[in-house]
Protein backbone atom coordinates (compact mmCIF):
# COMPACT_ATOMS: atom_id res chain seq x y z
CA UNK A 1 0.00 0.00 0.00
CA UNK A 2 1.07 3.63 -0.43
CA UNK A 3 1.24 5.91 2.05
CA UNK A 4 -1.53 7.84 1.24
CA UNK A 5 -3.32 4.64 1.19
CA UNK A 6 -2.36 4.16 4.60
CA UNK A 7 -2.93 7.04 5.83
CA UNK A 8 -6.57 7.70 4.66
CA UNK A 9 -7.25 3.84 5.92
CA UNK A 10 -6.40 4.66 9.58
CA UNK A 11 -8.45 8.16 8.99
CA UNK A 12 -11.37 6.32 8.23
CA UNK A 13 -11.96 3.56 10.68
CA UNK A 14 -11.34 5.69 13.50
CA UNK A 15 -13.44 9.05 11.86
CA UNK A 16 -10.67 11.08 12.52
CA UNK A 17 -11.03 14.43 10.17
CA UNK A 18 -8.07 16.30 9.17
CA UNK A 19 -9.09 19.52 11.10
CA UNK A 20 -8.65 17.20 14.24
CA UNK A 21 -4.86 15.56 13.49
CA UNK A 22 -3.42 18.95 12.58
CA UNK A 23 -5.08 20.51 16.36
CA UNK A 24 -3.36 17.36 18.09
CA UNK A 25 -0.17 16.53 15.83
CA UNK A 26 0.63 20.47 14.85
CA UNK A 27 1.12 19.75 11.59
CA UNK A 28 -0.61 22.18 9.26
CA UNK A 29 -3.59 21.72 7.20
CA UNK A 30 -1.79 22.37 3.85
CA UNK A 31 0.46 19.46 4.53
CA UNK A 32 -2.13 16.87 5.77
CA UNK A 33 -4.22 17.22 2.69
CA UNK A 34 -1.37 16.75 0.62
CA UNK A 35 -1.04 13.41 2.70
CA UNK A 36 -4.36 12.59 1.71
CA UNK A 37 -4.18 13.07 -1.51
CA UNK A 38 -0.90 11.44 -2.43
CA UNK A 39 0.82 14.40 -3.27
CA UNK A 40 3.33 14.17 -0.66
CA UNK A 41 5.07 11.46 1.71
CA UNK A 42 6.65 13.12 4.92
CA UNK A 43 10.35 11.92 5.36
CA UNK A 44 10.82 8.16 6.78
CA UNK A 45 13.06 10.17 9.60
CA UNK A 46 10.68 13.14 9.52
CA UNK A 47 9.12 14.30 13.57
CA UNK A 48 6.30 15.34 10.87
CA UNK A 49 5.83 11.06 10.46
CA UNK A 50 6.00 10.74 13.68
CA UNK A 51 3.84 13.33 14.91
CA UNK A 52 1.13 11.53 12.31
CA UNK A 53 1.23 8.09 14.30
CA UNK A 54 1.12 10.03 17.48
CA UNK A 55 -1.79 11.90 16.39
CA UNK A 56 -4.28 9.43 15.18
CA UNK A 57 -3.40 6.85 18.35
CA UNK A 58 -4.08 9.80 20.27
CA UNK A 59 -7.75 10.42 18.55
CA UNK A 60 -7.98 7.16 18.41
CA UNK A 61 -7.62 6.03 21.55
CA UNK A 62 -10.06 8.95 23.35
CA UNK A 63 -12.85 7.47 20.69
CA UNK A 64 -12.33 4.39 21.97
CA UNK A 65 -12.46 5.26 25.43
CA UNK A 66 -15.50 7.54 24.94
CA UNK A 67 -17.30 4.16 23.09
CA UNK A 68 -16.45 1.72 25.96
CA UNK A 69 -17.97 4.20 28.55
CA UNK A 70 -20.68 4.20 26.38
CA UNK A 71 -20.80 0.16 26.48
CA UNK A 72 -19.31 -0.58 29.47
CA UNK A 73 -22.55 -3.00 30.82
CA UNK A 74 -21.55 -5.26 28.07
CA UNK A 75 -18.78 -7.32 29.77
CA UNK A 76 -17.86 -9.26 26.68
CA UNK A 77 -16.73 -6.22 24.48
CA UNK A 78 -13.04 -6.08 23.97
CA UNK A 79 -10.69 -2.82 24.53
CA UNK A 80 -10.29 -1.25 21.54
CA UNK A 81 -7.59 1.25 23.18
CA UNK A 82 -5.68 -1.52 23.76
CA UNK A 83 -4.53 -2.14 19.88
CA UNK A 84 -4.82 0.94 19.29
CA UNK A 85 -0.84 1.62 18.96
CA UNK A 86 1.34 4.51 17.81
CA UNK A 87 4.73 2.40 17.36
CA UNK A 88 2.80 0.18 15.10
CA UNK A 89 1.11 2.99 13.10
CA UNK A 90 4.84 4.19 13.00
CA UNK A 91 6.03 1.32 11.33
CA UNK A 92 3.45 1.13 8.72
CA UNK A 93 4.18 4.59 7.94
CA UNK A 94 7.69 4.83 7.82
CA UNK A 95 8.05 1.07 5.66
CA UNK A 96 5.52 2.97 3.27
CA UNK A 97 7.34 6.45 2.60
CA UNK A 98 10.83 4.22 2.11
CA UNK A 99 9.48 3.20 -0.87
CA UNK A 100 8.67 6.89 -1.82
CA UNK A 101 10.14 8.40 -4.65
CA UNK A 102 11.95 11.80 -5.08
CA UNK A 103 9.92 15.23 -5.61
CA UNK A 104 13.05 16.49 -8.20
CA UNK A 105 11.00 19.67 -8.09
CA UNK A 106 10.78 20.03 -4.89
CA UNK A 107 14.21 18.88 -4.27
CA UNK A 108 15.49 21.75 -5.89
CA UNK A 109 12.81 24.40 -4.61
CA UNK A 110 14.57 23.09 -1.20
CA UNK A 111 18.56 23.96 -2.22
CA UNK A 112 16.83 27.06 -4.18
CA UNK A 113 15.72 27.86 -0.67
CA UNK A 114 19.26 27.41 1.25
CA UNK A 115 21.16 29.08 -1.33
CA UNK A 116 19.01 32.70 -1.16
CA UNK A 117 18.17 32.39 2.69
CA UNK A 118 21.59 31.89 3.75
CA UNK A 119 23.10 33.88 0.98
CA UNK A 120 25.60 31.61 -0.65
CA UNK A 121 27.28 32.33 -4.10
CA UNK A 122 27.49 29.43 -6.55
CA UNK A 123 31.05 30.27 -6.61
CA UNK A 124 31.52 29.53 -2.81
CA UNK A 125 30.05 26.21 -3.31
CA UNK A 126 31.35 25.19 -5.98
CA UNK A 127 34.88 25.84 -4.66
CA UNK A 128 33.83 23.61 -2.10
CA UNK A 129 32.23 20.56 -3.77
CA UNK A 130 34.88 20.79 -6.58
CA UNK A 131 32.50 21.84 -9.21
CA UNK A 132 32.72 24.10 -11.94
CA UNK A 133 30.05 27.32 -10.99
CA UNK A 134 28.60 27.21 -14.17
CA UNK A 135 27.78 23.45 -13.52
CA UNK A 136 26.38 24.43 -10.15
CA UNK A 137 23.87 27.19 -11.78
CA UNK A 138 22.93 24.51 -14.33
CA UNK A 139 21.75 21.84 -11.74
CA UNK A 140 20.02 24.67 -9.41
CA UNK A 141 17.91 25.84 -12.37
CA UNK A 142 17.10 22.58 -13.61
CA UNK A 143 18.65 22.26 -17.12
CA UNK A 144 21.11 19.51 -15.80
CA UNK A 145 19.88 16.32 -13.81
CA UNK A 146 21.64 14.52 -11.14
CA UNK A 147 22.53 11.14 -11.63
CA UNK A 148 24.01 11.10 -8.14
CA UNK A 149 21.26 13.19 -6.03
CA UNK A 150 22.53 11.72 -2.61
CA UNK A 151 26.21 12.05 -3.07
CA UNK A 152 25.46 15.76 -4.30
CA UNK A 153 22.98 16.40 -1.67
CA UNK A 154 25.73 14.94 1.30
CA UNK A 155 28.24 17.50 -0.15
CA UNK A 156 25.67 20.42 -0.30
CA UNK A 157 24.76 20.01 3.51
CA UNK A 158 28.26 19.17 5.04
CA UNK A 159 29.33 22.79 3.15
CA UNK A 160 25.64 24.23 5.14
CA UNK A 161 26.82 22.92 8.14
CA UNK A 162 30.29 24.00 8.09
CA UNK A 163 29.14 27.43 6.88
CA UNK A 164 26.13 28.45 9.26
CA UNK A 165 28.02 28.84 12.92
CA UNK A 166 26.72 31.97 14.01
CA UNK A 167 23.77 32.53 15.62
CA UNK A 168 21.75 34.54 13.07
CA UNK A 169 22.72 31.52 10.37
CA UNK A 170 21.41 28.77 12.77
CA UNK A 171 18.51 30.46 13.43
CA UNK A 172 17.55 30.83 9.81
CA UNK A 173 18.26 27.61 9.16
CA UNK A 174 15.73 26.81 12.20
CA UNK A 175 13.08 28.90 10.52
CA UNK A 176 13.50 27.43 7.62
CA UNK A 177 13.94 23.27 8.28
CA UNK A 178 11.36 23.50 11.65
CA UNK A 179 12.89 21.50 13.75
CA UNK A 180 14.00 21.72 16.96
CA UNK A 181 17.34 24.14 18.01
CA UNK A 182 18.40 21.03 20.05
CA UNK A 183 18.71 19.29 16.12
CA UNK A 184 21.70 22.05 15.10
CA UNK A 185 23.70 22.06 18.34
CA UNK A 186 26.73 19.89 16.54
CA UNK A 187 27.90 20.58 13.19
CA UNK A 188 27.07 16.88 12.66
CA UNK A 189 23.41 17.09 13.95
CA UNK A 190 23.53 19.95 11.91
CA UNK A 191 24.32 18.25 8.49
CA UNK A 192 21.61 15.41 9.14
CA UNK A 193 19.05 17.80 9.73
CA UNK A 194 19.81 19.81 6.55
CA UNK A 195 20.45 16.43 4.66
CA UNK A 196 17.08 15.06 5.61
CA UNK A 197 14.75 18.33 4.95
CA UNK A 198 16.51 18.59 1.38
CA UNK A 199 15.49 14.96 0.69
CA UNK A 200 12.27 14.67 2.55
CA UNK A 201 10.96 17.92 4.33
CA UNK A 202 8.45 20.65 3.15
CA UNK A 203 8.66 24.46 3.18
CA UNK A 204 6.64 25.76 6.41
CA UNK A 205 4.51 28.07 5.67
CA UNK A 206 5.92 30.82 6.98
CA UNK A 207 9.28 30.66 5.54
CA UNK A 208 7.45 30.04 1.90
CA UNK A 209 6.09 33.88 2.56
CA UNK A 210 6.28 34.49 -1.28
CA UNK A 211 2.89 32.89 -1.26
CA UNK A 212 1.56 35.33 1.92
CA UNK A 213 2.41 38.36 -0.64
CA UNK A 214 1.16 36.58 -3.40
CA UNK A 215 -2.25 35.56 -1.20
CA UNK A 216 -2.81 39.41 0.38
CA UNK A 217 -2.23 40.52 -3.45
CA UNK A 218 -5.11 38.37 -4.65
CA UNK A 219 -7.47 39.05 -1.61
CA UNK A 220 -6.72 42.76 -0.94
CA UNK A 221 -10.07 45.10 -2.37
CA UNK A 222 -9.31 48.55 -2.53
CA UNK A 223 -12.43 49.50 -2.01
CA UNK A 224 -13.23 47.03 1.08
CA UNK A 225 -10.16 48.82 2.52
CA UNK A 226 -10.75 52.70 2.21
CA UNK A 227 -14.24 51.60 3.44
CA UNK A 228 -12.70 49.89 6.49
CA UNK A 229 -10.34 52.68 7.50
CA UNK A 230 -13.22 55.63 6.40
CA UNK A 231 -10.04 56.58 4.14
CA UNK A 232 -12.61 58.93 2.24
CA UNK A 233 -14.55 60.93 4.85
CA UNK A 234 -10.28 61.10 6.56
CA UNK A 235 -10.05 64.82 6.73
CA UNK A 236 -6.37 65.94 7.00
CA UNK A 237 -6.54 67.77 10.35
CA UNK A 238 -5.44 71.65 10.03
CA UNK A 239 -4.77 72.69 13.92
CA UNK A 240 -1.70 73.37 14.70
CA UNK A 241 0.80 70.65 16.08
CA UNK A 242 2.64 72.28 19.53
CA UNK A 243 6.30 70.28 18.62
CA UNK A 244 9.82 71.66 19.98
CA UNK A 245 11.95 73.24 17.60
CA UNK A 246 14.04 69.74 18.07
CA UNK A 247 13.57 66.66 20.40
CA UNK A 248 15.57 64.13 21.43
CA UNK A 249 14.11 61.17 22.31
CA UNK A 250 15.32 57.36 23.54
CA UNK A 251 14.02 53.79 24.69
CA UNK A 252 11.79 52.03 22.78
CA UNK A 253 8.30 53.69 23.75
CA UNK A 254 10.05 57.08 23.05
CA UNK A 255 11.25 55.84 19.87
CA UNK A 256 7.27 54.99 18.33
CA UNK A 257 6.17 58.57 19.35
CA UNK A 258 9.07 59.71 17.50
CA UNK A 259 7.45 58.35 14.46
CA UNK A 260 4.22 59.27 15.05
CA UNK A 261 5.39 63.01 15.91
CA UNK A 262 7.22 62.61 12.34
CA UNK A 263 4.10 62.02 10.61
CA UNK A 264 2.07 64.23 12.73
CA UNK A 265 4.09 67.32 11.87
CA UNK A 266 4.44 65.96 8.09
CA UNK A 267 0.95 66.13 7.89
CA UNK A 268 0.22 69.28 9.66
CA UNK A 269 2.94 71.61 7.65
CA UNK A 270 1.93 73.14 4.21
CA UNK A 271 4.76 71.48 2.52
CA UNK A 272 3.97 68.98 -0.45
CA UNK A 273 7.49 68.02 -0.80
CA UNK A 274 8.16 64.00 -1.38
CA UNK A 275 8.78 61.92 1.96
CA UNK A 276 11.87 59.77 2.28
CA UNK A 277 11.51 56.95 4.55
CA UNK A 278 14.29 54.81 5.24
CA UNK A 279 14.87 51.82 8.24
CA UNK A 280 17.32 49.19 8.95
CA UNK A 281 15.76 49.38 12.85
CA UNK A 282 14.12 45.38 13.89
CA UNK A 283 10.18 45.93 14.05
CA UNK A 284 9.45 43.16 16.20
CA UNK A 285 9.69 45.21 19.80
CA UNK A 286 7.72 48.17 18.09
CA UNK A 287 4.96 45.50 16.48
CA UNK A 288 4.20 43.88 20.11
CA UNK A 289 2.35 46.92 21.05
CA UNK A 290 -1.15 46.61 19.56
CA UNK A 291 -1.81 50.42 19.18
CA UNK A 292 1.61 51.87 17.49
CA UNK A 293 0.79 49.71 13.90
CA UNK A 294 -3.01 51.11 13.89
CA UNK A 295 -1.88 54.68 14.66
CA UNK A 296 1.38 54.56 12.70
CA UNK A 297 -0.95 53.06 9.61
CA UNK A 298 -3.35 55.98 10.44
CA UNK A 299 -0.61 58.04 9.85
CA UNK A 300 0.73 57.16 6.67
CA UNK A 301 -2.64 56.96 5.35
CA UNK A 302 -3.22 60.47 5.89
CA UNK A 303 -0.16 61.48 4.23
CA UNK A 304 -1.45 59.77 1.28
CA UNK A 305 -5.10 61.50 1.68
CA UNK A 306 -2.88 64.21 1.36
CA UNK A 307 -1.49 63.78 -1.82
CA UNK A 308 2.63 63.45 -0.42
CA UNK A 309 4.70 61.45 -2.66
CA UNK A 310 6.25 58.46 -0.28
CA UNK A 311 9.78 56.97 -1.41
CA UNK A 312 9.98 54.25 0.74
CA UNK A 313 13.92 52.11 1.05
CA UNK A 314 12.89 48.79 2.08
CA UNK A 315 16.04 47.51 4.35
CA UNK A 316 15.95 44.14 2.29
CA UNK A 317 18.88 42.43 4.08
CA UNK A 318 16.93 40.49 6.91
CA UNK A 319 15.74 36.91 6.56
CA UNK A 320 13.73 36.74 3.00
CA UNK A 321 10.37 35.60 5.11
CA UNK A 322 11.19 39.03 7.37
CA UNK A 323 11.40 40.73 4.44
CA UNK A 324 7.89 39.82 2.50
CA UNK A 325 6.49 40.16 5.15
CA UNK A 326 7.05 43.71 5.59
CA UNK A 327 6.14 43.97 1.72
CA UNK A 328 3.12 42.41 2.74
CA UNK A 329 2.18 44.78 4.64
CA UNK A 330 2.85 48.03 2.73
CA UNK A 331 0.38 46.36 0.03
CA UNK A 332 -2.36 48.73 1.03
CA UNK A 333 -0.23 51.65 0.11
CA UNK A 334 1.10 50.86 -3.02
CA UNK A 335 -2.74 50.10 -4.62
CA UNK A 336 -2.49 54.15 -4.18
CA UNK A 337 0.34 54.82 -6.39
CA UNK A 338 2.21 56.94 -4.21
CA UNK A 339 4.39 54.93 -3.53
CA UNK A 340 8.06 54.37 -4.93
CA UNK A 341 9.50 51.43 -3.53
CA UNK A 342 13.98 50.91 -3.35
CA UNK A 343 15.95 48.95 -2.12
CA UNK A 344 19.68 49.15 -1.58
CA UNK A 345 22.46 46.76 -3.38
CA UNK A 346 24.91 46.40 -1.18
CA UNK A 347 24.66 44.48 2.29
CA UNK A 348 23.94 46.63 5.38
CA UNK A 349 26.75 45.58 8.42
CA UNK A 350 25.15 43.98 11.57
CA UNK A 351 26.61 46.47 14.12
CA UNK A 352 24.92 49.63 13.47
CA UNK A 353 21.56 50.84 12.84
CA UNK A 354 20.07 53.18 11.03
CA UNK A 355 16.62 55.43 10.84
CA UNK A 356 15.47 58.35 9.06
CA UNK A 357 12.91 60.36 8.03
CA UNK A 358 12.47 63.78 6.16
CA UNK A 359 9.69 65.76 4.63
CA UNK A 360 10.05 69.08 3.80
CA UNK A 361 9.61 70.64 7.14
CA UNK A 362 10.53 67.91 9.51
CA UNK A 363 13.27 65.21 9.98
CA UNK A 364 13.57 62.15 12.02
CA UNK A 365 17.06 60.54 12.28
CA UNK A 366 17.91 57.37 14.58
CA UNK A 367 20.89 54.96 15.49
CA UNK A 368 21.11 52.12 17.90
CA UNK A 369 23.48 49.47 18.07
CA UNK A 370 22.12 45.77 16.76
CA UNK A 371 20.96 43.88 19.60
CA UNK A 372 20.51 46.98 21.93
CA UNK A 373 17.69 49.43 19.95
CA UNK A 374 16.31 50.59 23.17
CA UNK A 375 19.22 52.11 24.15
CA UNK A 376 19.94 54.26 20.66
CA UNK A 377 18.09 57.56 20.40
CA UNK A 378 16.03 59.50 17.73
CA UNK A 379 16.69 63.04 17.08
CA UNK A 380 13.68 64.98 15.75
CA UNK A 381 13.91 68.67 14.54
CA UNK A 382 12.51 71.31 12.72
CA UNK A 383 15.24 73.86 11.86
CA UNK A 384 16.41 74.52 8.56
CA UNK A 385 19.86 73.76 8.84
CA UNK A 386 18.97 70.23 9.68
CA UNK A 387 16.45 69.85 7.48
CA UNK A 388 18.79 70.66 4.62
CA UNK A 389 21.47 68.05 6.02
CA UNK A 390 19.16 65.54 6.29
CA UNK A 391 17.91 65.73 3.35
CA UNK A 392 20.82 65.79 1.46
CA UNK A 393 21.63 62.85 3.13
CA UNK A 394 18.16 61.50 2.07
CA UNK A 395 18.77 62.48 -1.98
CA UNK A 396 22.13 60.81 -1.55
CA UNK A 397 20.25 57.32 -0.06
CA UNK A 398 17.80 57.55 -2.83
CA UNK A 399 20.94 57.91 -5.49
CA UNK A 400 22.40 54.45 -4.34
CA UNK A 401 19.60 53.09 -4.46
CA UNK A 402 17.42 50.81 -6.51
CA UNK A 403 13.77 50.39 -7.53
CA UNK A 404 12.04 47.23 -5.73
CA UNK A 405 9.47 47.20 -8.15
CA UNK A 406 7.86 49.35 -10.73
CA UNK A 407 3.92 50.11 -10.19
CA UNK A 408 1.70 50.51 -12.99
CA UNK A 409 -1.54 52.22 -12.44
CA UNK A 410 -4.19 53.28 -14.97
CA UNK A 411 -3.03 56.06 -15.11
CA UNK A 412 0.89 54.64 -16.80
CA UNK A 413 -0.88 52.23 -18.93
CA UNK A 414 1.06 53.74 -22.08
CA UNK A 415 4.80 53.16 -19.79
CA UNK A 416 3.46 49.61 -19.02
CA UNK A 417 2.62 49.27 -22.70
CA UNK A 418 6.33 50.43 -24.05
CA UNK A 419 7.87 48.29 -21.27
CA UNK A 420 6.02 45.25 -22.30
CA UNK A 421 6.56 45.83 -26.21
CA UNK A 422 10.07 46.27 -25.69
CA UNK A 423 10.56 42.93 -23.47
CA UNK A 424 8.48 40.61 -25.85
CA UNK A 425 11.05 41.06 -28.77
CA UNK A 426 14.08 40.51 -26.32
CA UNK A 427 15.68 36.81 -25.49
CA UNK A 428 14.51 34.69 -22.53
CA UNK A 429 12.63 32.06 -21.53
CA UNK A 430 9.18 32.67 -19.93
CA UNK A 431 6.84 31.36 -17.55
CA UNK A 432 3.32 32.33 -17.27
CA UNK A 433 1.11 30.94 -13.94
CA UNK A 434 -2.43 32.04 -15.43
CA UNK A 435 -5.47 32.19 -13.14
CA UNK A 436 -7.21 32.32 -16.44
CA UNK A 437 -7.19 31.49 -20.06
CA UNK A 438 -4.61 33.72 -22.24
CA UNK A 439 -6.87 35.71 -24.28
CA UNK A 440 -4.04 34.98 -27.55
CA UNK A 441 -5.77 31.60 -27.70
CA UNK A 442 -9.22 32.72 -27.67
CA UNK A 443 -11.26 31.53 -30.83
CA UNK A 444 -13.04 35.40 -32.90
CA UNK A 445 -16.29 33.52 -32.69
CA UNK A 446 -15.89 32.25 -29.27
CA UNK A 447 -15.48 36.12 -27.79
CA UNK A 448 -17.91 37.81 -29.84
CA UNK A 449 -20.26 34.93 -27.96
CA UNK A 450 -19.23 36.01 -24.74
CA UNK A 451 -19.58 39.62 -25.66
CA UNK A 452 -22.55 39.48 -26.55
CA UNK A 453 -23.79 37.38 -23.78
CA UNK A 454 -22.72 40.23 -21.60
CA UNK A 455 -23.76 42.63 -23.66
CA UNK A 456 -20.41 44.68 -24.51
CA UNK A 457 -20.69 47.72 -26.37
CA UNK A 458 -19.17 47.85 -29.56
CA UNK A 459 -16.76 50.59 -28.53
CA UNK A 460 -15.39 47.96 -25.94
CA UNK A 461 -15.80 45.27 -28.61
CA UNK A 462 -13.61 46.56 -30.80
CA UNK A 463 -10.60 47.47 -27.53
CA UNK A 464 -10.82 43.86 -26.62
CA UNK A 465 -10.49 42.87 -30.66
CA UNK A 466 -7.81 45.06 -31.77
CA UNK A 467 -5.80 43.84 -27.73
CA UNK A 468 -6.70 40.11 -29.14
CA UNK A 469 -4.31 40.83 -32.40
CA UNK A 470 -1.76 42.56 -30.26
CA UNK A 471 -2.07 39.73 -27.73
CA UNK A 472 -1.12 37.14 -30.24
CA UNK A 473 1.40 38.95 -31.91
CA UNK A 474 3.13 38.99 -28.71
CA UNK A 475 3.03 35.34 -28.42
CA UNK A 476 4.62 35.13 -31.92
CA UNK A 477 7.29 37.33 -30.79
CA UNK A 478 7.93 36.04 -26.94
CA UNK A 479 8.52 32.40 -29.16
CA UNK A 480 11.09 33.82 -31.15
CA UNK A 481 13.12 34.24 -28.63
CA UNK A 482 13.08 31.71 -26.26
CA UNK A 483 10.40 29.12 -24.80
CA UNK A 484 6.80 29.83 -23.13
CA UNK A 485 5.67 27.53 -20.63
CA UNK A 486 1.88 28.09 -20.07
CA UNK A 487 0.52 27.04 -16.30
CA UNK A 488 -3.20 26.56 -16.10
CA UNK A 489 -6.07 24.75 -14.61
CA UNK A 490 -9.17 23.39 -16.25
CA UNK A 491 -11.77 24.32 -13.67
CA UNK A 492 -14.75 21.95 -13.41
CA UNK A 493 -18.07 22.45 -13.93
CA UNK A 494 -19.16 23.01 -10.16
CA UNK A 495 -15.67 24.90 -9.83
CA UNK A 496 -17.15 27.19 -12.77
CA UNK A 497 -20.20 27.99 -10.93
CA UNK A 498 -18.30 28.53 -7.64
CA UNK A 499 -15.68 30.68 -8.95
CA UNK A 500 -17.22 31.66 -12.93
CA UNK A 501 -14.03 33.03 -14.82
CA UNK A 502 -13.98 36.38 -16.85
CA UNK A 503 -12.07 37.24 -19.93
CA UNK A 504 -8.00 38.73 -18.60
CA UNK A 505 -8.43 42.01 -19.56
CA UNK A 506 -5.80 43.67 -16.73
CA UNK A 507 -3.36 45.14 -19.66
CA UNK A 508 -5.92 47.12 -20.81
CA UNK A 509 -6.92 47.85 -17.50
CA UNK A 510 -10.86 47.08 -17.94
CA UNK A 511 -12.44 46.25 -14.86
CA UNK A 512 -15.49 45.47 -15.97
CA UNK A 513 -16.26 41.58 -15.89
CA UNK A 514 -16.88 40.14 -18.85
CA UNK A 515 -17.87 36.57 -17.91
CA UNK A 516 -17.57 32.95 -19.90
CA UNK A 517 -20.58 30.52 -19.54
CA UNK A 518 -19.26 27.23 -19.23
CA UNK A 519 -19.41 26.11 -22.91
CA UNK A 520 -17.54 29.18 -24.20
CA UNK A 521 -15.06 28.27 -21.74
CA UNK A 522 -14.44 24.78 -22.83
CA UNK A 523 -14.04 26.00 -26.48
CA UNK A 524 -11.47 28.44 -25.47
CA UNK A 525 -9.72 25.75 -23.38
CA UNK A 526 -9.72 23.30 -25.77
CA UNK A 527 -8.19 25.97 -28.56
CA UNK A 528 -5.56 26.73 -25.86
CA UNK A 529 -4.02 23.35 -26.44
CA UNK A 530 -4.41 23.34 -29.89
CA UNK A 531 -2.31 26.42 -30.21
CA UNK A 532 0.38 24.71 -27.89
CA UNK A 533 0.37 21.72 -30.79
CA UNK A 534 0.79 24.21 -33.47
CA UNK A 535 3.95 25.87 -31.80
CA UNK A 536 7.07 24.29 -30.90
CA UNK A 537 8.63 26.56 -28.05
CA UNK A 538 4.95 26.39 -26.55
CA UNK A 539 4.62 24.31 -23.43
CA UNK A 540 1.07 24.15 -21.69
CA UNK A 541 0.97 22.33 -18.07
CA UNK A 542 -1.54 21.71 -15.93
CA UNK A 543 -2.29 22.30 -12.90
CA UNK A 544 -4.40 20.60 -10.47
CA UNK A 545 -5.67 23.55 -8.56
CA UNK A 546 -5.99 27.32 -9.17
CA UNK A 547 -3.20 28.97 -7.41
CA UNK A 548 -5.11 32.72 -7.32
CA UNK A 549 -8.08 33.50 -8.83
CA UNK A 550 -7.27 37.27 -9.15
CA UNK A 551 -3.97 37.79 -10.25
CA UNK A 552 -1.77 36.33 -12.92
CA UNK A 553 2.51 36.09 -13.14
CA UNK A 554 4.29 36.16 -15.80
CA UNK A 555 8.63 35.28 -14.95
CA UNK A 556 11.28 36.48 -17.40
CA UNK A 557 14.03 33.69 -16.36
CA UNK A 558 16.65 36.04 -15.12
CA UNK A 559 15.33 39.22 -15.83
CA UNK A 560 11.88 40.46 -13.94
CA UNK A 561 7.98 39.34 -12.44
CA UNK A 562 5.26 41.14 -13.48
CA UNK A 563 2.66 40.02 -11.26
CA UNK A 564 -0.67 41.52 -12.59
CA UNK A 565 -3.84 42.24 -10.63
CA UNK A 566 -7.17 41.84 -12.27
CA UNK A 567 -9.27 44.34 -10.43
CA UNK A 568 -10.08 46.38 -6.89
CA UNK A 569 -7.72 47.47 -8.25
CA UNK A 570 -6.29 46.47 -11.60
CA UNK A 571 -2.10 47.09 -10.97
CA UNK A 572 0.53 45.36 -12.00
CA UNK A 573 4.00 45.08 -10.55
CA UNK A 574 7.31 44.30 -12.33
CA UNK A 575 10.17 43.11 -9.55
CA UNK A 576 13.45 42.66 -10.39
CA UNK A 577 15.01 41.90 -7.18
CA UNK A 578 17.33 39.56 -7.62
CA UNK A 579 15.91 37.46 -4.10
CA UNK A 580 12.55 37.79 -4.69
CA UNK A 581 13.07 36.87 -8.68
CA UNK A 582 14.65 34.17 -7.72
CA UNK A 583 11.66 33.32 -5.08
CA UNK A 584 9.37 33.41 -8.02
CA UNK A 585 10.97 31.44 -9.96
CA UNK A 586 11.16 28.40 -7.76
CA UNK A 587 7.39 28.65 -7.20
CA UNK A 588 5.38 25.78 -7.35
CA UNK A 589 1.59 25.45 -7.99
Amino acid sequence: MTFSEIFNHYLDIYDISLSALSEVSGISMSALRRYHLGERVPGPESSEIIRLAQGIAEIAAKAAHSTEAVSSQNSSSTSSASVINDKKILEEFIHASRGMTLDYDEFLRHLNVLMDKLDISNNELARFMGFDPSHISRILSGKRRLNHVTEFVNLFSNYIAKKCNSLSQRSTLIQIIGRPESDFESESKCFQSIFQWIITGQITEKEDSIYGFLNALNDFDLNEYTRAIHFDSLKVPTVPFQLPTSRIYSSLPEMMNAELDFLKAAVLSKSMKDVTMYSDMPMEEMSKDPEFPKKWMLGMAMLLKKGIHLNIIHNIDRPFQEMMLGLTSYIPMYMTGLISPYYLRDRQNDTFLHFLRVSGTVALSGEAIAGHQGDGRYYLSKKAEDIRYYQKRADQLLAKARPLMKIYRKDQQRNLDEFLEKERRKEGNRRFILSGLPLASIPGSVLQSICRKNNVNSELMTVISHHLESSRQAMDDMQKGGSVTMELTKLSEEEFRAYPPSLNLADLFIEQKIYYDYEDYLKHYETTFKMAENHDRLVLKENKSALFRNIQIMIKEGRFVLVSKADSPTIHFVITHPKMLKAFENLIV
